[in-house]
């Protein structure tokens, strides 16, 4: 009975996969929704977005929903920063385990363009809000045995273009985590994100940035219980998307006494985040409040460096 709900689960996600390769493969193109585009996760953005096996936190609904079932307590994280010209990000997200099998999710995104000076046939100039988009998500994840994992997050858009035009559109991102028994340092991810409906201002309808994302992560190095705690991770991903083509993205992440965690990504086929580098910390404040910081430098070509950081806070039980 195990074996057959394994093998069934491992045939879904493998069709799920094909079906959707093929669609980014017959529609490939520009797509829209930038917000969608956007990894807020500096964690994720500091181990050169190689990230769906190893997606363990709040922001797991966001890369594999799968990925959440992971926590044993609430979490809830906060960022807002400046993308590489004017435009700015934001998010608030919160997850919570409500059984020992079943955690939910929610979060608010938010991107802003900047201002945008518009001049008409007088020659008066008119400043405008280029762009505002809103993304509200409602996720959850099953734990269906000690090795496999599934989630689902339904996502909500709302944008506008220059005050004047607003388009709305929905789409869901579904993902399956796999730690085998046999290996539990190995840990697989399957992830298609943004299947959904095209974005429309009224004119012509932009589809969806739709990908399919493979991932794995191993632990190659951890202590024993009873010596100071010294963890590396190595992680893997594969993507395809509508809008770009297959690539690989290669991370590391260590973790000191687990206070204390340095990472580092590339991105070999990415034409603007090349390598990257980040830290995080993370501390008991008080009783079982644990507080967490983390930051990523993305080193482009050409352009000017980002800079990403987040504060999350793990509730007590």
């Amino acid at each position: 009975m195990r074996f057959n709900k394994l093998s069934g689960c491992c045939l879904s996600a493998l069709l799920l996969l094909g079906l959707t390769g093929r669609i980014c493969a017959e529609s490939a193109g520009t797509t829209g929704a930038i917000i969608l585009k956007h990894n807020y996760n500096p964690r994720a953005a500091a181990m050169g977005e190689a990230y769906v096996a190893m997606a363990d936190d709040v922001y797991a609904m966001y890369w594999n929903p799968a990925g959440m079932s992971f926590l044993e307590a609430g979490e809830i994280s906060t960022s807002f920063y400046k993308g590489l010209v004017d435009d700015y990000f934001g998010q608030v997200s919160y997850v919570q385990p409500i059984h020992d099998m079943i955690v939910l999710g929610a979060g608010l995104l938010t991107y802003s363009a900047g201002n945008f000076d518009l001049v008409d046939g007088l020659g008066n100039t008119s400043r405008l809000k280029a762009q505002r988009d809103y993304l509200a998500v409602l996720s959850g994840a099953l734990k269906l045995n000690p090795s496999l994992r599934i989630g689902l997050t339904l996502e909500g858009l709302h944008s506008t273009l220059l005050q004047d035009y607003t388009g709305m559109t929905g789409a869901v991102t579904m993902g399956i985590t796999h730690q085998p028994e046999a290996l539990p340092d190995l840990r697989l991810g399957l992830a298609v994100k943004h299947l959904g409906f095209p974005l429309s201002y009224g004119g012509a309808a932009d589809p969806l940035p739709l990908s399919c994302a493979f991932g794995l992560a191993y632990k190659v190095l951890k202590t024993p219980p009873e010596q100071t705690s010294h963890e590396l991770t190595l992680s893997l991903d594969t993507e395809l998307g509508r809008d770009t083509p297959v690539y690989v993205n290669l991370g590391a992440e260590y973790w000191y006494a687990g206070l204390v965690a340095i990472r580092a990504g590339y991105q070999p086929k990415r034409d603007l985040e090349i390598m990257s580098l980040g830290a995080g910390v993370q501390l008991a404040v008080v009783g079982d409040l644990i507080v967490k910081l983390d930051y990523a430098l993305c080193l482009t070509q050409a352009m000017n460096h980002t800079h990403k950081a987040a504060l999350s806070c793990v509730l007590p039980r």
